[in-house]
């Protein structure tokens, strides 16, 4: 659709210095950070405030105020984790598989109303391995995220088609693109750790990514291939 009577800019990208090893690392430092700042913080105020209640046990009226500030603190911490645990492994994904998280994913999207997401994707399940469904998942996750905050684009559509040995999985988006030495100077940067962790999850699958630039869209197209 968007491709069509445009010249194209092809770039292809299939190999990067950062391994599924170093993804890895990567994303338990930033749960690791999430626990620290936001459960850890929780917790605290949780302590100070049942202290508190200790301390003030002969006034009944300041204990049950301490009390219900600290029963909302736990709710609050229950949700935390509650989010960090989703973070971690979605619902959907874990229960029924990449399809169904996905097309979940897709309709999220939609409910902020930024971009309006349109997907094309087959019935079933795909000839994958658990750990490759997951990276796979969270690869196409960070190409939507990607898209969302750097491309301010109106429209994307989502195509996944298998063959006999790899998965597709297409991007049109009517947004900003982006070139493959764009790329390349953003991965080597701090700023480029979004980039870094698409580029080392192409790598764990052993797959394929292209940029095309078209004159009014861009598309980014993903090979994977099947067990």
């Amino acid at each position: 659709m968007f491709e069509q009577k445009h010249q194209v800019k092809e770039n292809s990208i299939q190999t990067t210095r950062f391994s599924a090893a170093q993804i890895a690392e990567m994303e338990r430092s930033r749960i690791a950070a999430n626990i620290h700042d936001d459960i850890g913080m929780m917790l605290i105020v949780l302590k100070m405030n049942l202290n508190r209640a200790i301390k003030n046990i002969q006034d009944p009226t300041l204990t049950k105020e301490i009390l219900l500030n600290a029963h909302k603190t736990i709710e609050d911490t229950i949700e935390s984790v509650r989010v960090i645990s989703n973070d971690l492994m979605p619902h959907t994904l874990a229960k029924l598989g990449f399809i169904p998280a996905v097309i979940e994913m897709c309709e999220q999207v939609n409910t902020t109303n930024i971009i309006n997401v349109r997907w094309s994707i087959p019935e079933g399940e795909f000839n994958l391995d658990k750990s490759n469904e997951i990276q796979l998942y969270w690869l196409t996750k960070e190409v939507i995220s990607n898209i969302l905050k750097h491309s301010h684009a109106s429209t994307l559509d989502l195509r996944i088609i298998q063959d006999k040995n790899h998965l597709k999985i297409s991007f049109f988006h009517d947004g900003k693109g982006i070139t493959t030495s764009v790329i390349k100077q953003l991965s080597k940067q701090s700023k480029g750790i979004g980039l870094k962790s698409i580029l080392g999850r192409v790598e764990a699958l052993k797959g394929s990514l292209k940029y095309i630039v078209l004159k009014k869209s861009s598309k980014i197209v993903l090979w994977i291939p099947l067990i």
